[in-house]
């Protein structure tokens, strides 16, 4: 469902007149809608870890040159994942190997980089807008593969991520049913109406999402050479 749709949705909710675009500044009602839009998919990336944004994304310092600073050695994220929030995990991957890159707050990098690492140890830390690493990453060094979970949930037409809703065209990887309960919510609240059956709305189907949003663990039987099998997995969206 695009942007425009969901708003569309939320103004025939309550009442409102339907809007043709949401481009149109001199529309008061759907730039109102659209900021409180907005302010939904703000409160709904920050409630919760969506396995719809998690991503990966596997570099290396000579396929990334554009990416890479000689001087640190680093990888600027800015360039290598302009949407990265967070790492989601306490290590990097390296391509080929089983040892992780592990993470090391600053300090502890900066204590690293004083005392000298082993001969096979492999750490990274996030600083100065780079992840830099230890030993330094050399140009034509080893591959790795960072995984992240994005702070923008919203998407332009071709799928480039973006901060918010600002184009008719534009998506969004979260479920747009909470975006529109939340927009009538939002709405009624802040125009001093009797929210609270929305706002029970908005909860339950909040609560619901995070309960499902999480991957059933993985079955074992006796046989090691038996193939995995997940349970309650969604229909659509798990990956496979």
């Amino acid at each position: 469902m695009t942007a425009l749709k969901i708003i569309q949705e939320i103004a025939r909710v309550l009442g409102l007149d339907i809007p043709n675009t949401l481009t149109n500044t001199n529309d008061a009602s759907a730039q109102r809608l659209l900021g409180i839009v907005n302010r939904v998919l703000d409160a709904a990336l920050n409630s919760y870890g969506w396995q719809e944004l998690q991503k990966q994304v596997i570099f290396r310092a000579d396929t990334n040159q554009n990416a890479y600073n000689e001087k640190t050695g680093g990888l600027a994220l800015a360039v290598l994942a302009p949407d990265f929030g967070l790492a989601l995990t306490p290590q990097i991957y390296e391509m080929g190997s089983s040892t992780p890159v592990r993470y090391l707050t600053p300090d502890e990098y900066t204590r690293m980089l004083v005392l000298g690492t082993g001969a096979a140890d492999k750490y990274f830390t996030v600083m100065g807008g780079e992840l830099v690493f230890l030993p330094k990453l050399e140009s034509n060094g080893w591959k790795g593969v960072l995984r992240y979970r994005s702070k923008f949930g919203a998407l332009a037409a071709d799928g480039t991520p973006k901060r918010a809703f600002d184009k008719d065209d534009d998506t969004t990887p979260l479920d747009t049913e909470l975006l529109i309960l939340g927009g009538v919510y939002r709405f009624k609240q802040e125009m001093g109406y009797d929210y609270a059956d929305a706002q029970q709305d908005y909860e339950k189907c909040l609560a619901g999402l995070k309960a499902r949003n999480t991957y059933a663990p993985i079955l074992r039987g006796a046989d090691p050479d038996a193939p995995q099998l997940r349970v309650n997995l969604p229909d659509t969206g798990a990956g496979v």
